[in-house]
């Protein structure tokens, strides 16, 4: 072919040769691709590029057959849509294998095990896959069964009710108090008064209550944890109706059998300094929006117990009775507190009950395993419970813990086993199927990821 113009004359020659191969023999064909690539018919995923057929080698007899075997040889283009040459992913060991098929019919073919598509840029870090039998507590899909009663009076909406709390889950560590080993409360930084957060950094998750801080010895916007001396001084047992009373006359009434002057000078700020002055065991007071509110720290008092002089209550807005502090309850749905005004022991509004099994919004822990084979996270059930021993006899009641299957995986609630529960959880682990007690599977440090 010749292009011509005046005083130029170009010739474009064809002089490409190709080497046939010698007879008798069949080139083996080494090659890089994407991983997961279409067939050439786009039907389906091309066989030889699935990372279980890494390195098999494929007897190969025509281009169409290359095609459906690996897809057809990607190259890549700029934003112009310009090909970028002698770029890092094209596949040129794909393209040289389509090139040779065209003068002969059999060639071997192999894939390493790369993916080209692990090395495409991105906005975001590359991550490669975790360890096959890595574990995730998958916080983000994770339901924690918070439900904070609210002890109004069932003609008040929302009263004699519990309703349904979203934590805030920390997983970075620039967010609490503490280190990574030892991470400790939330920041003052973090959520607004009345929120709660689970502190998931290590394999003991603790669950935190921002506080209102109305009782002395409280600063407002302080995390303390659920079911702690502090957690219940952030609620009073004892609220009065009456703002900023006044008294008809002196006479005193009685905090927990100890007598309490009332004069008829005093303001309700005096009221409460009398209360704090006597030092009675527990009880703590202060005054909210001008009004009288009685705290109960658990560790000393269980409850506080009204009386004296009716008069002096009915001004202050406060009946004659024994108020219990507020409680955290830990349970199944099937096991409802008895918090209700009714009750024997009713409970004050802040009161925590922790459902630990699913419905009406209980717990759902969902904790993941990676499978190297499928390369895909699979769900683990795990229930909650307050010990192994618990765990073990509903798990396994008849083979005493011989039928549970290595990683079989449960939560463990107050996990020192408090007294007075704290809202504590852990995930603990089946290492083996062959032990006939769960105490002593270790809890999943360093296997477990949270987030």
């Amino acid at each position: 072919m010749a292009l011509v113009s005046p005083g130029v004359e170009v010739k474009v020659i064809d002089e490409s040769f190709y080497t046939p191969a010698e007879p008798g023999t069949t080139p083996a064909i080494f090659v890089v691709s994407a991983q997961d690539k279409a067939n050439a018919s786009g039907t389906g995923t091309a066989a030889g590029t699935l990372k279980a057929n890494a390195g098999k080698p494929y007897l190969l007899t025509s281009q169409r057959d290359l095609a459906d075997t690996f897809g057809d040889p990607l190259f890549q283009v700029d934003n112009n849509n310009n090909p970028i040459h002698a770029g890092e992913i094209n596949e040129y060991g794909l393209q040289a294998a389509y090139s040779y098929l065209g003068i002969s019919n059999r060639a071997w073919v192999i894939r390493a095990d790369i993916d080209l598509n692990e090395i495409q840029p991105s906005a975001t870090a590359p991550a490669a896959f975790p360890e096959s039998g890595t574990y995730w507590f998958d916080t983000s899909t994770t339901k924690f069964g918070i439900q904070e009663w609210n002890s109004a009076p069932v003609t008040t909406t929302g009263g004699q009710s519990f309703a349904n709390q979203e934590p805030i889950v920390i997983t970075d560590v620039s967010f609490v108090t503490g280190s990574i080993t030892s991470p400790g409360a939330p920041k003052a930084s973090v959520g607004s008064i009345g929120d709660y957060a689970v502190v998931a950094i290590t394999t003991l998750n603790t669950l935190w209550y921002k506080s209102e801080g109305n009782c002395p010895g409280l600063t407002a916007g302080e995390w303390v944890m659920v079911g702690s001396a502090d957690w219940s001084n952030s609620h009073p047992t004892v609220r009065a109706d009456n703002a900023n009373p006044t008294f008809a006359a002196t006479a005193n009434i009685t905090i927990n059998g100890t007598p309490v002057a009332v004069n008829s000078s005093d303001s309700v700020t005096d009221v409460a300094a009398t209360i704090n002055g006597l030092a009675i065991s527990g009880v703590l007071a202060a005054v909210v929006d001008s009004r009288l509110q009685l705290f109960a720290d658990t560790e000393n008092a269980a409850s506080i117990a009204v009386g004296g002089d009716g008069d002096r209550l009915t001004e202050l807005g406060i009946e004659a009775d024994t108020y219990y502090a507020p409680a955290l309850q830990i349970s199944k749905h099937t096991s409802v507190p008895e918090f209700k005004s009714g009750d024997s022991a009713p409970r004050p509004t802040g009161s925590v009950w922790v459902k630990t099994t699913e419905p009406n919004a209980g717990a759902k822990w969902r904790v993941k395993v990676f499978n190297g084979e499928t390369l895909a996270w699979d769900t683990l059930a795990a229930p909650i419970y307050p010990s192994n021993e618990q765990a073990l006899y509903v798990l396994d009641r008849s083979g005493g813990g011989a039928s549970l299957a290595a990683g079989d995986l449960y939560v463990q609630y107050n996990v020192a086993g408090d007294s007075d529960p704290l809202a504590t959880f852990k995930i603990f682990r089946r290492e083996s199927a062959a032990p006939t007690s769960v105490r002593g599977n270790k809890i999943l440090a360093g296997t477990l990821t949270a987030g």
